[in-house]
């Protein structure tokens, strides 16, 4: 689960700065969120017991979409996974102006645009599936999914301030400048939500 609202987040965070136009920032990002949602996808089999599983899981996942949040838990990370990949290979191996008529900027913003969506989606999932556990009353909260998706920004802002630190120029300057702001409120958030937790949780 860390890994992936991780790379969610990341994914976002990454969409972002390429919509604004920070190019050595979104190719840095591309590669950090494919690597996290890879992992992501490694550990998620190892804990399923059946590795083999995981590849026929977005089948089943259709079928219950609509009354499952695993299922739905799927197919969103699964479309971060490959939009997270098409975002990488964009961003590093295609550098002329057009691919198939098309622009390559138009194309990278319109990835992003769909890798931010399928981010969020991905990261606030495990607090929905885990609220809606009846079983265990200390997950059972609505306060989870908040909880998800403040500490997805947070640790999504802190490996982009890492990149940040690496990128030269202004654009890394202001990048870090960025990043430092969404550390600050989303540690506002995650405090604030941890606490609207305790004070919701049903034991």
């Amino acid at each position: 689960l860390y890994f992936t609202e991780l790379a969610g987040m990341l994914m976002a965070i990454s969409a972002v700065f390429q919509l604004k136009g920070y190019s050595s920032m979104s190719r840095k990002g591309s590669v950090a969120v494919f690597a996290s949602a890879i992992l992501a996808l490694l550990l998620f089999d190892m804990d399923l017991g059946r590795p083999t599983a995981g590849f026929y899981s977005p089948f089943s996942a259709i079928l219950n979409f609509l009354h499952s949040w695993m299922a739905r838990g799927i197919i969103f990370v699964g479309g971060l996974l490959l939009f997270s990949f098409i975002f990488m290979v964009l961003n590093l191996f295609f550098t002329n102006n057009k691919v198939l008529g098309i622009r390559v900027n138009t194309l990278k913003n319109t990835v992003a645009i769909l890798g931010l969506l399928s981010g969020i989606f991905s990261t606030v999932y495990s607090g929905f599936e885990l609220a809606a556990t009846t079983g265990v009353p200390f997950w059972n909260n609505g306060a989870l999914p908040l909880l998800y998706l403040g500490d997805g920004i947070f640790v999504g802002a802190a490996v982009s301030y890492i990149l940040a630190f690496f990128t030269k120029g202004e654009e890394g300057g202001r990048a870090r400048i960025i990043t430092t702001k969404l550390l600050a409120f989303s540690s506002i958030s995650v405090l604030a939500s941890w606490f609207f937790f305790l004070a919701t949780v049903n034991f």
